[in-house]
């Protein structure tokens, strides 16, 4: 059955959106993905969608890493896929590999791990490619997470707020925003599928 992507937070906070040039500029190097965190208190990664964790391990560049699988997830137009989920970063998990979980399951705590001084946070990313879920296109490869080609998926075109649910934007470490204000508007979901793209308004 077909199933929504959330955002991992009851409160996300973004800071920096799938490759936006400021974070290019700053950085020297393409984002492929969406950093974020909570304005609850604490650092807890909630499940976006149902699935099973395909590893729960450490990466020697970027710190804890999760690469999950997710079954049937929607799009804003509707169509659904088995997509790959990778978060980097993580300070702690709450689940190991093999173990399957539901959507609102707590999956792990955010924060700096790695070589990179990236600050306290989250990276998620999504990928069309089942075959190499362990390849991811905006790192320089190490001993979990290897160098992959272009096949991620824009986070905008997925996620799904729960009625009440807000995104807020932040500024990133150079004052500016890496961050489309279509990133924040991810349409709120009820009995039926979105009723807006929030990518291009086109109403589905």
């Amino acid at each position: 059955m077909a199933q929504y992507l959330y955002w991992p937070f009851k409160k996300p906070v973004l800071s920096a959106s799938w490759q936006h040039p400021y974070y290019r500029n700053y950085w020297g190097y393409d984002h492929f993905g969406f950093d974020c965190g909570s304005d609850e208190a604490g650092y807890t990664v909630l499940a976006p969608a149902s699935g099973k964790v395909l590893d729960a391990g450490w990466d020697n560049n970027l710190g804890n890493c999760l690469v999950l699988l997710l079954p049937d997830v929607l799009d804003h137009n509707g169509n659904s896929r088995d997509r790959i989920c990778r978060m980097f970063h993580l300070k702690s998990f709450h689940v190991r590999k093999g173990q399957t979980f539901n959507v609102g399951d707590k999956l792990a705590e955010y924060g700096n791990t790695g070589r990179g001084n990236w600050g306290v946070h989250l990276h998620i990313e999504f990928d069309n490619d089942l075959n190499y879920p362990y390849h991811a296109p905006g790192v320089a490869g190490s001993n979990m997470i290897k160098k992959g080609t272009i096949s991620t998926v824009d986070p905008a075109t997925l996620f799904v707020l729960k009625k009440g649910q807000k995104v807020r934007g932040c500024a990133a470490r150079d004052g500016r925003y890496w961050w489309r204000s279509s990133d924040l508007n991810s349409p709120v979901v009820g009995e039926n599928k979105p009723k807006v793209c929030p990518t291009c308004g086109r109403k589905l």
